[in-house]
């Protein structure tokens, strides 16, 4: 994953943790939306490999962090898809 960008990370854990049940367009729609929410529109085509070569910021309002936080919000979002569906 170290070669793919926040954008493409995102949607690699979507299309790993989010229902199948949501199609391909739902899905980058979700993306797009936390990465907006986070603040890494203009990080979002960096590749992740650049960043972790480093363990500071290499991109303005970027960090690892972020991208962590992202992918929960992910998680988070499967976990209320399956719970409403009981």
């Amino acid at each position: 994953m170290g070669t793919l960008t926040v954008r493409e990370n995102l949607m690699f854990s979507a299309n790993l943790r989010l229902p199948d049940s949501l199609s391909r367009k739902e899905k980058r729609h979700i993306v797009e939306e936390i990465i907006q929410e986070l603040g890494l529109t203009s990080c979002a085509n960096t590749k992740v490999s650049n960043i972790c070569n480093c363990q500071q910021k290499l991109s303005p309002g970027f960090s690892l962090l972020q991208l962590e936080l992202a992918v929960i919000m992910l998680s988070l979002l499967f976990k209320l898809s399956i719970s409403s569906k009981f």
